[in-house]
């Protein structure tokens, strides 16, 4: 892959990410954005984590993975070089001058830094999260664990019937849904801080 074609890559799964993720965050905390394009008014502010934690990882790790490959590929220079450029060419930014170097400064943190702390917003809004079913001889639908209660398996694998997520009529939830994205979550930081030594590294 050539290096235009990857950094058009990551400029389209950079954006792509800063904008659902702060979209996400905004309907956590009820606020209703003025456009609706993606879909997500339909949802509750209580259950858009289980559905947004997972995309916005997802959509994360492709940034990071596009971060590394062109990371790994510049053998020399300083940390700005390591970072694709943003809509532009390196003709029109270099990232040795000093305004290279501020436009990379955005681009790392709107890119690489930013959608870290959103995935991490939203691993708090979900774990910290409610999960709803009706227990054995009960007809009405209860909340069954809040919380670091979702990691308790054998208490949700007790619970016939579907398990919901945030609300009574909430996104399916599964008994071992908690576990999988707390895997996913250290996955995520170990390949973020995997970037970050890559990028600064001196050499």
């Amino acid at each position: 892959m050539s290096r235009a074609a990857l950094t058009k890559l990551w400029s389209f799964f950079a954006l792509t990410t800063l904008t659902l993720s702060f979209l996400f965050f905004l309907r956590t905390t009820g606020v209703k954005p003025g456009s609706d394009a993606f879909g997500i008014l339909g949802y509750k502010a209580s259950t858009i984590p289980i559905l947004a934690l997972p995309m916005n990882m997802a959509l994360f790790a492709i940034v990071l993975w596009l971060t590394w490959v062109w990371s790994e590929s510049t053998e020399r220079g300083n940390w700005a070089q390591r970072i694709p450029l943003f809509y532009f060419d390196e003709k029109d930014v270099n990232p040795l001058t000093r305004g290279g170097r501020v436009y990379q400064r955005w681009s790392f943190v709107l890119a690489l830094v930013v959608p870290m702390l959103l995935v991490g917003q939203m691993a708090d809004r979900f774990f910290r999260g409610a999960v709803y079913g009706k227990p054995a001889g009960s007809a009405e639908t209860v909340k069954v664990a809040e919380g670091v209660q979702l990691l308790d398996v054998s208490v949700l694998l007790a619970i016939p019937g579907l398990l919901r997520f945030g609300d009574p009529d909430g996104p399916q939830y599964f008994a071992v849904q908690a576990w999988v994205y707390a895997l996913l979550l250290v996955l995520v930081l170990a390949a973020w801080l995997g970037v970050m030594r890559s990028v600064f590294r001196r050499r």
